[in-house]
């Protein structure tokens, strides 16, 4: 089962989120055996193939799970264990997913502040609940409440940021453009960019990304200087084998043609 597990986790950080759920799917039909249910490590490793599961976007498999789980963690573990509150963090996300808002953000809502009362809103689980309860409210159009949850982590910035502030940054930018704030939206794409530029490089698929939906704002606001400059930009950056990045380009330089 250990094993089984030990090589989930190189099948994730390699991208094979199928294989890394046959894997753990097998190390808990071992430990369910073997194991008590309210056993540590077989809590832990329940937990990680549900977040698979709910990766490979099997959201009613992974509720199921989670319910198993969830309860029997509040029990042995508490309420304010890190294990349980990413269990309810991560039962929330897979509620908002099939469609039940009212549920998902009131699961969200109380598990943000179970973990401020508990850890305090600096503490990296308290961040990663926020930035949940950003997706959940953004989901379903709330974008003013999204707004003010990514500002929350945004005002807790490091230096150098953390992976989560740039994945921040971008999803604020995109909020804000929703609700109109051009300036705002406008500053966060370019910090975004700037973010990603720096951690991980310009060609680097999260950098495009960002790039890609600054230009699209741009062109959707009607700002089609600044939006062929960013182009250009772009261009620059992408590898002659990348043919997504290339179509991209196109249909952009196409949609700049005239303008």
């Amino acid at each position: 089962g250990y094993v089984l597990n030990n090589l989930a986790v190189i099948a994730h950080q390699r991208g094979d989120t199928q294989k890394a759920e046959e894997l753990l799917k097998k190390a808990v039909d071992i430990f369910d055996k073997e194991l008590p249910a309210e056993y540590a490590d077989a809590l832990e490793l329940k937990s990680n193939y549900a977040a698979t599961l709910y990766s490979n976007k099997k959201y009613e498999d992974a509720l199921k799970i989670i319910e198993q789980i969830y309860q029997v963690q509040k029990d042995k573990l508490g309420k304010n264990h890190n294990q349980t509150l990413y269990t309810r963090k991560l039962w929330a996300e897979t509620l908002g997913k099939l469609g039940d808002e009212q549920q998902a953000i009131e699961i969200i809502d109380q598990t943000k502040a179970l973990a401020i009362e508990n850890l305090g809103i600096d503490n990296p689980m308290t961040q990663q609940i926020i930035y949940s309860q950003g997706i959940i409210y953004q989901t379903y159009n709330r974008f003013g409440k999204a707004e003010e949850f990514y500002q929350q982590i945004m005002s807790t910035e490091t230096d150098p940021p953390s992976p989560l502030i740039r994945k921040t940054a971008r999803r604020l930018a995109i909020t804000q453009a929703e609700l109109g704030k051009i300036e705002s939206a406008m500053s966060n794409f370019e910090k975004t960019i700037e973010l990603s530029d720096k951690a991980l490089g310009k060609s680097h698929p999260i950098s495009l990304d960002s790039m890609f939906y600054f230009i699209e704002f741009l062109i959707h606001t009607n700002q089609f200087n600044l939006a062929k400059q960013k182009l250009d930009d772009f261009k620059s950056r992408i590898n002659d084998d990348d043919s997504l990045r290339q179509e991209q380009w196109r249909i952009f330089s196409n949609q700049l043609s005239d303008k």
